[in-house]
């Protein structure tokens, strides 16, 4: 990745016994699923002993709680952590604007598809695209809306024929 450029190596949103419920790993710092097994039970393991910036593998993570989720921004040792916690916060920020502050792990599996636009609107390949949580979430809320178009006139096609 380019220097001067803001990364993340990972945005992960966890439940609270550590099972994936999404999760973007970019670039080669985690390449086998083993390690970031590793890497996530570590990150598990000191956010339930209540730490929100954790310093794992040369790298730095926000994390923050909330109902029965861990959300996870991870990137270099050396990447300003006030950006990290700004994706971090936005994210956060951006479900409670979209799901009306009642998120949840079983809101969240029923609307994964909105959770992985909203990842997409944050980061591209790493790089961080987007910090406005608004703008996020009218994008994401678009995207999805574009898609469940699709899918009805899809659906419409395939009955009708």
């Amino acid at each position: 990745m380019e220097q001067g450029l803001f990364t993340v190596w990972c945005i992960l949103l966890l439940d609270k016994e550590g099972k994936r419920l999404y999760c973007r790993y970019y670039g080669d710092h985690f390449k086998t699923l083993k390690r970031q097994r590793h890497f996530e039970k570590q990150l598990i393991d000191k956010v339930n002993s209540g730490e929100e910036i954790i310093e794992i593998q040369n790298s730095i993570t926000c994390a923050k709680s909330f109902s029965d989720l861990h959300l996870f921004v991870t990137g270099n040792q050396d990447e300003n952590e006030l950006i990290l916690y700004n994706v971090l916060q936005n994210f956060y920020t951006t479900l409670l604007l979209i799901f009306r502050n009642q998120i949840d792990k079983t809101i969240l599996i029923e609307n994964v598809d909105i959770v992985m636009l909203i990842f997409d609107e944050i980061c591209d390949q790493g790089y961080i695209l987007e910090m406005n949580p608004e703008t996020i979430a009218s994008r994401a809320l678009i995207q999805d809306g574009n898609s469940q178009s699709n899918k009805s006139s899809f659906l419409q096609n395939f009955l009708n024929n």
